[in-house]
């Protein structure tokens, strides 16, 4: 069964896991058939995800630099000024992203691409930049996005009736 709707949930330390199911019922989704929603968890390390979500794992930069930059980033001050390295927690998942075919297939395919986490937020600015979207397509917070992805289902399967309809006369 091809899903009616579809997002992309970008969370690099994977905390989309942890209230996905409490966003779920906040957005309305509890009584939904879960198969009727495409959902795709982008993180840097491959983790256990619920049977309806597949997983798509980056891999986690491993050198030197990156750990020292993990390092610092657990500090407000030393995190604001990683922001002007390369070594920026946002433009390092960002380049893993951007170089991973599966990765950007699934961003162009999906109808929202959610920000979960402060580090996925300009690589779902940039994904929607690339694909030219109108407003409402880029989203930060997971309720709002799965939300958002409500609105997308209930509206096509209000549409899907007339086509039927037209299609048998």
């Amino acid at each position: 069964m091809k899903p009616v709707a579809s997002a992309i949930l970008i969370s690099p330390e994977a905390v989309a896991l942890a209230t996905l199911d409490a966003a779920a019922q906040a957005a309305g989704l509890s009584g939904i058939d879960p198969n009727q929603f495409g959902l795709t968890l982008v993180t840097w390390d491959a983790v256990e995800a619920p049977g309806t979500v597949a997983n798509l794992s980056l891999g986690r930069p491993q050198g030197a630099l990156h750990r020292v930059a993990a390092r610092l980033s657990r500090h407000m001050i030393t995190r604001n000024l990683l922001r002007f390295t390369p070594l920026d927690p946002n433009t390092t998942f960002w380049r893993a992203f951007r170089g991973n075919t599966e990765a950007m297939q699934c961003a162009n395919s999906a109808d929202v691409a959610i920000a979960v986490e402060r580090d996925a937020i300009m690589t779902v600015w940039k994904v929607a930049r690339r694909r030219g979207d109108r407003p409402g397509r880029a989203i930060l917070g997971l309720p709002a996005g799965l939300a958002h992805l409500r609105l997308i289902h209930d509206a096509r399967l209000d549409q899907k009736p007339s086509a039927l309809d037209n299609a048998s006369s």
